[in-house]
C-alpha cells in the first residue's frame, strides 16, 4: 500500500509538464499594434465575452470592419452596454491592417487557458498523491 500515492503523483507531474509545454507552444510573438478610435457597428454574440462588429479607420481614410470579442473589465465581467456607434479603442496590427481587435496582444489565448487548466488539475493530483504517499509512510 506504500505505492498508493504514486499514481496520482505521476499523473500530476505529467499534467504539469504538459501544461508548461502547451503554454509555450501557444505563445506567439506579439504583433506591433497601434490604437485607433473605432466604433461599434453591432453586437454579434451574447456570451460572457460578447462578440462585436467594429468599424475602424485605415491610414488611407477608408474604414474596415472586423468581428472581435469584447475585453474583460478588471472584475472579470465583459464590458456590456455598448450601443451602435459607441466609440471604442481598436488595436490594429501595423503589419496587417485587417487584423484588429478590442484587446491588446497580451491577452490570454486558448493555449494559455488550456495550460492554466492542465497546470491546476496537475497541481491537485500532485498534492493528493504526495499526501497519500505521506499517509501511507506514516500509517
Amino acid at each position: 500500500m506504500r505505492a498508493v500515492g504514486l499514481v496520482p503523483t505521476l499523473v500530476g507531474i505529467v499534467l504539469v509538464v504538459a501544461a508548461v509545454v502547451v503554454a509555450r507552444v501557444g505563445r506567439r510573438t506579439p504583433a506591433r499594434r497601434v490604437v485607433v478610435t473605432g466604433q461599434i457597428v453591432r453586437q454579434v454574440g451574447f456570451s460572457r465575452t460578447p462578440l462585436y462588429e467594429v468599424a475602424y479607420p485605415l491610414p488611407d481614410g477608408t474604414w474596415a470592419t472586423t468581428v472581435t470579442r469584447a475585453p474583460l473589465s478588471p472584475g472579470g465581467i465583459a464590458t456590456l452596454g455598448w450601443s451602435q456607434g459607441a466609440p471604442v479603442p481598436v488595436h490594429v496590427n501595423v503589419d496587417d491592417l485587417r487584423d484588429a481587435r478590442l484587446t491588446p496582444d497580451g491577452s490570454l489565448g486558448v493555449p494559455g487557458f488550456v495550460g492554466i487548466i492542465l497546470g491546476s488539475v496537475g497541481g491537485v493530483f500532485l498534492v493528493v498523491g504526495l499526501v497519500l504517499s505521506a499517509v501511507a509512510l506514516v500509517g
